[in-house]
């Protein structure tokens, strides 16, 4: 595929290119994961919610942030191959 149709478009066109297949599947994911998580109590899920139609265009990057500096994951055991 070629990115031959960009070279008919302003700034502001592809700017908002960049935004459709960028930061809406972005938002789109956060607000689903948010919705599925099942460690976070109720009141966080409707805070997390509510921050991400507020404040739409921070939220959903800084919920991916805090999601994978929150990840917990184990060392693997050599033998069994279990996360410790």
């Amino acid at each position: 595929m070629t990115l031959a149709f960009l070279q008919g478009l302003g700034p502001m066109e592809i700017l908002i290119v960049l935004f459709l297949f960028g930061f809406i599947p972005l938002w789109i994911s956060a607000l689903i994961s948010v919705a599925r998580r099942t460690d976070l109590p109720s009141n966080l899920k409707i805070l997390w919610i509510v921050f991400l139609i507020i404040f739409s265009f921070a939220t959903p990057i800084v919920y991916w942030i805090v999601r994978l500096a929150n990840r917990k994951k184990g060392i693997p055991d050599i033998k069994t191959f279990e996360q410790n």
